[in-house]
């Protein structure tokens, strides 16, 4: 039997139907984590926004520091003035009093005095180098403020920089000439000069013998009240020719040795004086006859005036 269509049923496709979920009711832990998980993405962007404001104070401050110092003007700012800023010294820690160094002398033993003064630090090296400049005084505490003290990196680098500075004060060897030509000032008495010269001759190399120095000293003085006095200690120890010195001293002082020097400048003044008065009487109308002798050194001149 055949089948007919039924036309007057209209054909209704299948609709999906999905489940239903059941509703559910945010729970208190639920809108904390929420939570919390936004505060940690807004401290994240505060954390990269502050680094990158703070790069860009950073490269604002190295470029204002290249602009002043393509001035010439330098950094007024503590970390630009003070070297290792961060450093803060050892709690009761009491400061040295340290040797200062002007630029004379020799800057290997300025460093030995400074570095044996520093007890209490121990190795740090930052402390060292800080403290470095209380040591210093007139032209090396100028050379050491015009370095730019982020370009040493360690005490080595520091201390290397300061003694080629300074080092030619052990460069330029003293020999015997030059003491020959060291002088007694007015100012300085005789065991003061005698010290200086002594110091002076201990720099000489080679070194000098105790003899050969009592010699080259005694040969040194100007003063010819002292020269012709202590040729007799020559050769001895250099302490026996300051004890004559002393005495010889002490004598001119209290009048009972002569002042050779002094007579010589005396009997010069003499003859000047003389002179300008001749001449001045001569412009007057009187014409004095003058008689100058010949005279030694240590030998006062003697003139003659004629008889009015």
């Amino acid at each position: 039997m055949a089948h007919i269509a039924d036309h007057s049923k209209q054909y209704v496709p299948p609709i999906d139907v999905m489940e239903a979920q059941p509703f559910t009711t945010a729970t208190p832990n639920m809108a904390l984590q929420e939570i919390g998980q936004c505060g940690e993405m807004d401290r994240r962007v505060r954390i990269r926004t502050d680094e990158s404001v703070a790069r860009e104070v950073h490269s604002l401050k190295e470029a204002f520091k290249s602009i002043q110092t393509s001035k010439g003007h330098e950094g007024l700012e503590y970390e630009d003035l003070c070297m290792h800023p961060s450093i803060e010294l050892p709690v009761g820690y009491k400061m040295p009093k340290f040797d200062l160094f002007d630029g004379k002398g020799n800057p290997y033993s300025h460093l030995r005095s400074y570095c044996d003064k520093l007890v209490g630090v121990g190795k740090n090296q930052a402390i060292i180098m800080k403290l470095f400049i209380r040591s210093l005084i007139g032209e090396t505490l100028d050379w050491y403020t015009s370095q730019d003290p982020r370009k040493w990196h360690d005490w080595g680098t520091m201390a290397q920089d300061f003694v080629d500075r300074f080092k030619f004060n052990t460069d330029t060897v003293l020999d015997r000439f030059y003491l020959m030509k060291l002088e007694k000032k007015s100012t300085e008495t005789f065991r003061e000069y005698a010290m200086k010269w002594r110091a002076e001759a201990a720099k000489v190399q080679p070194p000098i013998e105790e003899s050969e120095m009592t010699t080259l000293f005694v040969q040194s003085l100007k003063d010819a009240t002292y020269y012709e006095r202590m040729i007799s200690v020559i050769g001895r120890n250099f302490s026996e020719v300051v004890r004559m010195g002393d005495f010889i001293e002490d004598g001119i002082r209290t009048g009972r040795i002569t002042n050779l020097v002094a007579l010589q400048a005396t009997s010069e003044t003499i003859q000047s004086d003389s002179f300008e008065g001749a001449v001045k009487r001569k412009r007057d109308g009187v014409s004095p006859v003058m008689t100058v002798r010949k005279h030694r050194p240590n030998q006062m001149s003697t003139y003659q005036m004629p008889s009015p």
